[in-house]
């Protein structure tokens, strides 16, 4: 008999500041999976995630709840990592993946007893994707990011962070951001405003009312975004995220056309994620460009949503993974469509991986510098302390290195 390997799996529920409402759902807390895998050598390999089940299939929510839908990814995760603690070491994480999909995705399917969204899988495998690379540049000496990506990929990431504007972020305004709060980010000097849309004001799931919340809600911003450049403000657009909750593409011109009506069209720089992900109306005729998220999870997808008139695909390293994220990057050139790194409100850890590809991307149509979200810092209740856990800068020190952080962040994590 064979033993097994042991590994560390634990899972540490972070509050947040307040009811976080998503895909008319309410999240209240995120849980972080932490995984160590033996390296091989005495050492051990670490990775984080952030669980959004609501994110990678509202239907595993619908049926078995917030937490159920949790426990469900936890369970994945752990199964991935004792099958990848039993793989060999020196396999590369594009290798590792391949391996471990058609196990994992075979117990999701079990485990809710019908199809599930290969995104929940996914964000599921964060933690051991993150742990591979970190095993993958120390067993060949790699310190520099630029160095992880694949051949194949880098002419799709060929902005050299050391000479261009460092990216910026892309903080959130949710139905319940206040106007404070949103005077308080005009006031950063941020390029882009992400609005979430497809609002459920009556939580009765009604579209019209969705539509009517989601029009005034983008006026009314874009309103404050015209004073704000009356007093000094420049270049600031709207990027509108609906994840999927517009039914068709009839009911999402009428959203617009509203939005034109106001004035207000020239705000908007990207409409993401519009359509249910079985959706495959073309929406290159439309007068915004439009992304895709939940529906672009592999080279595949990427492909299909360049057919049907998307111009722009959302990678999320903190939610498809590196591996999956680096191959998306790649289709999405390859089909002349732009790239942007969206967030998983991740914690500080997994916006450093976020800002690594992000910094690299050719910035959006009509904008000068990348861009990339984060709104951890929005709705995180232990937000400093969870930066607090980051290596700092020393002065006259180099900046820690990304691929060491891990290392310095989850030991001891939810002790």
């Amino acid at each position: 008999m064979v033993a097994r390997v042991m590994v560390t799996f634990q899972v540490v529920r972070e509050p947040l500041i307040g009811p976080f409402a998503f895909k008319a759902h309410e999240i209240n807390e995120l849980w972080q999976a932490i995984v160590g895998l033996p390296d091989g050598a005495g050492g051990i390999d670490w990775g984080l995630g952030a669980q959004s089940p609501v994110w990678g299939d509202p239907m595993v929510v619908d049926v078995a709840g917030i937490d159920g839908a949790n426990m469900m990814m936890a369970a994945i995760t752990g199964h991935a990592a004792r099958v990848a603690a039993d793989l060999p070491a020196d396999l590369d994480p594009v290798e590792v993946q391949a391996r471990l999909m058609p196990e994992v995705l075979l117990l999701a399917r079990e485990m809710t007893n019908e199809s599930i969204a290969e995104s929940f899988v996914m964000n599921a495998l964060v933690p051991i994707d993150q742990a591979m690379w970190q095993r993958w540049a120390r067993r060949h000496e790699i310190r520099d990011f630029a160095d992880l990506i694949p051949p194949s990929v880098r002419p799709y990431l060929p902005v050299d962070p050391a000479t261009a504007p460092p990216a910026a972020e892309i903080p959130l305004v949710s139905p319940t951001t206040g106007a404070e709060e949103i005077g308080e980010l005009l006031a950063r000097g941020l390029p882009l405003l992400k609005i979430r849309i497809g609002a459920d004001p009556n939580r009765d799931k009604d579209p019209s009312a969705m539509l009517n919340f989601d029009a005034n809600r983008v006026i009314e911003v874009a309103a404050m975004v015209d004073r704000a450049e009356q007093a000094g403000a420049t270049g600031v657009r709207l990027y509108l995220d609906a994840n999927g909750r517009y039914p068709d593409k009839a009911t999402l011109l009428t959203l617009l056309d509203r939005i034109d009506d106001a004035g207000a069209l020239h705000r908007i720089a990207l409409v993401e994620e519009p359509l249910p992900v079985a959706n495959d109306e073309h929406l290159g005729d439309l007068p915004v460009p439009i992304g895709g998220d939940e529906s672009a999870f592999d080279t595949a997808s990427v492909e299909r949503r360049a057919a049907t008139g998307y111009s722009v695909i959302a990678v999320k390293p903190s939610a498809k993974t590196l591996t999956r994220s680096f191959a998306m990057i790649e289709a999405a050139g390859r089909a002349g469509m732009n790239c942007l790194v969206a967030d998983l409100t991740a914690p500080p850890l997994l916006v450093a991986w976020n800002r690594e590809v992000a910094s690299r991307l050719t910035p959006l149509p009509g904008l000068e510098r990348a861009t990339f979200e984060t709104n951890g810092a929005q709705n995180y209740l232990n937000w400093a302390d969870l930066t607090a856990r980051l290596p700092q800068q020393q002065p006259g020190e180099p900046a820690p290195n990304l691929i060491d952080l891990a290392g310095h962040y989850l030991p001891g994590y939810g002790e």
